[in-house]
């Protein structure tokens, strides 16, 4: 029974270690400046950061083979934009891929449709993705699973502001809830 007491005080501090390690690596430079790129969007058209400009905007990193983060990260972004109700249209929500060889703006467009409508999905070459994921601080890396290609990504959940600043970065454990109380109106 002590032997059992001790294990379980063991991992209760190496977990309150590795979220202060977490909350310090992942809050301690934001918010960053402006974050400006140009991507193609899931109707090949190029858009930039800048259109949304005066809008707040959620963005997630991700792939659309991911089977579990990324379909319930977008899926928690979606419940918080009907929570916000009439207040999400000064909401705009991003998806921008990690995986330029298969996400192909039609893919994307598929991937998008059980998401909120407001989605944009976004993609380009994989220097563009690189520049915007450096820009963000994602770390991306590409694996093999199964003969697979799978990524083993950053799953936060980014919140720029109405300036294009990156403001937050909700971990995967957020709750719509929080997301729609958090966004500063």
């Amino acid at each position: 029974m002590r032997a059992r007491a001790f294990i379980a005080l063991g991992i209760l501090v190496l977990v309150a270690v590795q979220m202060t390690l977490w909350l310090r690596h992942h809050h301690a430079a934001l918010p960053l400046a402006a974050v400006d790129f140009t991507l193609t969007d899931q109707d090949g058209k190029p858009r930039s950061s800048a259109e949304w400009r005066g809008k707040l905007v959620l963005v997630y990193f991700g792939f659309s083979h991911c089977s579990a983060a990324c379909p319930t990260a977008l899926a928690k972004i979606s419940e918080a934009l009907e929570k916000l109700g009439d207040r999400a249209k000064d909401v705009q929500p991003l998806f921008i891929s990690i995986d330029p060889e298969r996400d192909t703006p039609a893919r994307l467009k598929e991937y998008l449709k059980p998401f909120h409508p407001s989605f944009t999905a976004l993609t380009g070459s994989q220097a563009q993705l690189d520049a915007v994921t450096r820009a963000f601080g994602v770390e991306v890396r590409q694996m093999e699973v199964g003969g697979d290609i799978m990524f083993d990504h950053t799953v936060d959940i980014f919140l720029m502001d109405k300036e294009g600043r990156v403001m937050q970065r909700f971990p995967v454990i957020v709750t719509a809830q929080t997301i729609a109380d958090t966004l500063p109106y």
